[in-house]
């Protein structure tokens, strides 16, 4: 199958931008929460999921099944308790090796302050 393009102008960008409502996915990323009641957190994440997968200059081109399909394992598979995913306390250190170093300072590329990056 080829790949369809998406036409990109300046302003289709902008609305793009304001549609995919990447603050509401950053918040529901955030806010994952297992010592709440069960699936209180889950609607936040799948509707920030859908808006995101919904912005075609960012995934393409998708039917409305295939974003529902998408929307409901990305969200299982954040919400797994699996050590096998890496999440939460099981997941993997950042290597602190030259390759993840700011060249200038050689500082970590994954902090921001004192804090480290989600």
């Amino acid at each position: 199958e080829e790949l369809k393009k998406v036409p990109s102008t300046p302003e289709s960008r902008c609305a793009d931008a304001r549609r995919c409502r990447l603050a509401a996915f950053g918040a529901a990323l955030r806010n994952r929460d297992y010592d709440k009641e069960s699936g209180d957190d889950k609607a936040p994440l799948e509707r920030a999921l859908k808006a995101v997968l919904s912005t075609p200059s960012l995934v393409g081109p998708l039917k409305s099944k295939e974003i529902d399909f998408y929307v409901t394992w990305l969200s299982l598979a954040y919400h797994s308790k699996s050590s096998q995913l890496f999440f939460c306390d099981d997941k993997i250190p950042v290597a602190n090796d030259s390759f993840c170093l700011h060249t200038a300072d050689g500082s970590p590329k994954f902090e921001l302050g004192k804090r480290p990056l989600p």
